[in-house]
């Protein structure tokens, strides 16, 4: 009896690694989907309202406060520092790799420079890029994420017989 519950226990570890692995998958899909989300919104708010970066941001942020911080929203609103906090906003978003963040680093270069018709532009090349990043998210969760499940299983069935 206590060898099964041995055997039980080493595969249920192995398993749950296995689920943590392919949930943080899942959290780089969740967060591209969100802050693509916010880009989208963001270029509504440039191209129909008409609205200075810190309101757009103070709107988004209501929403997606994930991302956007009351830091942001102020350099936004003065002009001052506004690369540094951007990028400090972007490094809190820690499930990206560092190719999904570049995308949004030279987004946040290039944010706020210029007229209406060129942050849309902006945010237009930055979807694109961020959506290429999404694709690229989406398939390494189908196809990693049920490998770190099944292999999760089995290094834990494996570790359970050999412990046995």
């Amino acid at each position: 009896m206590t060898q099964i519950c041995i055997f039980l226990l080493f595969t249920t570890c192995g398993a749950t690694v296995g689920m943590f692995c392919s949930g943080l998958l899942s959290k780089r899909c969740n967060s591209l989907n969100s802050v693509s989300d916010m880009l989208r919104e963001m270029e509504i708010y440039i191209r129909y309202n008409r609205l200075q970066l810190s309101e757009i941001f103070r709107k988004v942020g209501n929403e997606k406060c994930f991302f956007v911080t009351e830091q942001l929203i102020s350099s936004a609103a003065n002009g001052k520092c506004f690369r540094q906090e951007w990028n400090n906003c972007v490094l809190g978003l820690e499930y990206l790799k560092p190719d999904d963040k570049n995308v949004l680093y030279s987004l946040g270069d290039s944010i706020g420079k210029s007229d209406t018709e060129g942050q849309v532009a902006v945010i237009e090349a930055a979807q694109s890029r961020l959506s290429a990043c999404i694709e690229d998210a989406e398939d390494a969760r189908r196809r990693k994420g049920k490998l770190y499940r099944t292999l999760g299983i089995l290094i834990g069935a494996a570790a359970g017989i050999i412990a046995v």
